[in-house]
């Protein structure tokens, strides 16, 4: 009996162990930190062939979007801009013309 009553509180002491350990922190709501400022740089390959018209669409330093056309590649543009919390930034773009 009293080797039932030793396991059972090795046991208990175990599981309060790991409860203790795997409690959660309370974090800071992380979107306290913003706005923040980000750094964002664009950017566009080619690994083989010779593509024309290629066109980018990207968000720019203001949120708003621009287009370029007939762009020559490879392309690179740096923004600087102020984000907030969920705010998202893309690039696409369309080509026409062998290239991969």
């Amino acid at each position: 009996m009293k080797t039932k009553l030793i396991l059972f509180s090795a046991l208990i002491s175990t599981m309060m162990l790991i409860f203790v350990s795997c409690k959660k922190d309370k974090a800071e709501d992380p979107t306290k930190i913003y706005p923040k400022n980000a750094s964002i740089e664009y950017k566009c390959t080619l690994t083989s062939g010779t593509p024309s018209g290629l066109d980018i669409i990207y968000t720019n330093e203001s949120g708003g979007t621009t287009r370029l056309t007939n762009v020559a590649l490879p392309f690179s543009k740096k923004i600087n801009r102020t984000v907030n919390a969920n705010d998202d930034v893309t690039m696409g773009f369309t080509a026409v013309g062998p290239g991969g």
